[in-house]
């Protein structure tokens, strides 16, 4: 007959066993949790290059007649586009990312050394899409009237006299007078401050493609791929063709095997970037 020191230890082995058992399971399971991230996370890579290579196609015997003005301006609109993708990244709210593509835009129009205001006017026509419809249509036109908005009724934004802090609140109630009801952290906000005076010192793709790499790494690729959209609009200035050309380029990403998110960043941030090349104008 077992005694009761010779129960106890085989309960207390068995119980070993068993939580042995279940430390390995658990093991188990989030290293297949990781395989399968890594998994994704290269198929979708492979899948944003085969965009970006779709959309090189479309560019590829595109004439670029196009010249001081339009490398200068280049910034705002992937400014404008990658700012939502960076507000995205670290809100995961459409107005956390409304409110750094604005931001971001704004502190380019206003500091940027290469293209000072003198060289460039805001548009009144400036709607793409004249009944937005969809999520990204309807941010992509309330991204320019916010802008608009801001630039023409408040003589400290457009003369660039601001402050971090008066930029970030006037956006913040701007947009929440559209219908946005979202509150940045503290944390979210000090960081967008702290961004705000990195994007001054940015007068060059190059010098915010460093910056931009160095923020947001993991969305690089996809940056990329709104770049390569944005050298399409190059030459396109009616809207008719620029539409045109958005359309060809959404319904590649729709029939990819991309992440609805994915999706969804990459045709918000192209509807950012479509909407601000009608924002902006030269002054000839």
């Amino acid at each position: 007959m077992m005694t009761m020191k010779q129960f106890l230890f085989c309960v207390s082995f068995f119980g070993l066993l068993i939580c042995f058992s279940s430390c390995s399971n658990t093991e188990d399971a989030v290293l297949e949790k990781q395989n399968s991230q890594q998994t994704l996370e290269k198929v979708q890579e492979v899948e944003i290059q085969e965009l970006i290579t779709f959309i090189e196609m479309l560019n590829a015997n595109q004439v670029q007649t196009r010249g001081r003005f339009w490398d200068r301006i280049k910034l705002f609109f992937i400014g404008d586009a990658w700012g939502w993708g960076y507000g995205m990244e670290y809100t995961s709210s459409s107005m956390g990312g409304l409110i750094s593509a604005i931001v971001f835009s704004v502190v380019f129009a206003t500091f940027s050394d290469s293209l000072p205001s003198q060289w460039w006017r805001l548009n009144s026509d400036w709607k793409v899409y004249n009944s937005p419809l969809r999520d990204y249509e309807i941010i992509g036109n309330n991204h320019n009237k916010a802008i608009y908005d801001l630039i023409t009724t408040d003589n400290s934004i457009a003369n660039g006299t601001f402050s971090n802090d008066y930029l970030y609140n006037s956006t913040n109630k701007k947009l929440k007078s559209y219908g946005y009801g979202y509150e940045m952290s503290l944390l979210e906000k000090s960081r967008l401050m702290l961004m705000m005076d990195n994007l001054k010192t940015c007068t060059t793709m190059e010098q915010f493609r460093t910056l931009m790499q160095r923020e947001c790494p993991q969305r690089m690729s996809e940056f990329e791929l709104v770049e390569n959209y944005v050298d399409g609009l190059i030459n396109k200035n009616d809207k008719a063709t620029v539409r045109s050309y958005t359309k060809q380029v959404y319904a590649q990403i729709d029939a990819s095997s991309l992440t609805a998110s994915a999706i969804s960043r990459l045709k918000t941030m192209i509807a950012v970037a479509e909407n601000s090349k009608f924002l902006w104008l030269e002054i000839e």
